[in-house]
């Protein structure tokens, strides 16, 4: 054997080949879990209740509605199995066609909207006092996650608007 097959030997031994192997092999394991972290990340933070509201609230803004504030959670916690996202919209207008754009809102986004009453709550649990300014939809859109059904609620909060009109 001369010293070119010896060297060649011994770049491509039995030896080299397994420390090639196993660079390569924690090459992969190092790979997958970084990809898996990130996609645990990601689906640890992610929202899927806000991630289906963002059609309203686009709809909402583009008719002029203004977004005061939201909160939501991907449900995911131990304190929480079902992920929520709630926002408040202020419309300037009466209430007659506040309802209306809602409703139109809503349809337009596949929802059909039922008012509230003591004999159809729907999934509402608030006292019938509260019963008149609640509408919801838990039927019209299937959720992909636990829960067989999306749930929109919508809830009217009034404050008088004591401006003058011109």
């Amino acid at each position: 054997m001369n010293k070119e097959q010896s060297a060649h030997r011994m770049v491509t031994g039995p030896k080299e080949k397994q420390r090639f192997i196993k660079a390569g092999l924690v090459i992969v394991i190092i790979f997958v879990t970084i990809i898996s972290a990130a996609l645990l990340f990601n689906l640890s933070t992610r929202n899927h209740a806000q991630e289906v509201a963002s059609t309203i609230e686009k709809s909402l803004t583009n008719k002029g509605a203004t977004k005061l504030c939201d909160s939501g959670d991907p449900g995911l916690g131990p304190d929480n199995i079902e992920p929520y996202y709630g926002s408040y919209y202020e419309v300037q207008s009466d209430e007659q066609e506040a309802v209306s754009l809602v409703n139109s809102v809503a349809s337009e986004n596949g929802y059909k909207l039922t008012h509230a009453s003591p004999t159809n709550r729907g999934p509402i649990t608030d006292a019938d006092q509260y019963l008149h300014l609640i509408y919801f939809d838990n039927t019209s859109k299937k959720s992909p996650l636990r829960r067989p059904q999306i749930r929109f609620d919508c809830v009217r909060i009034w404050s008088k608007y004591t401006g003058s009109k011109d």
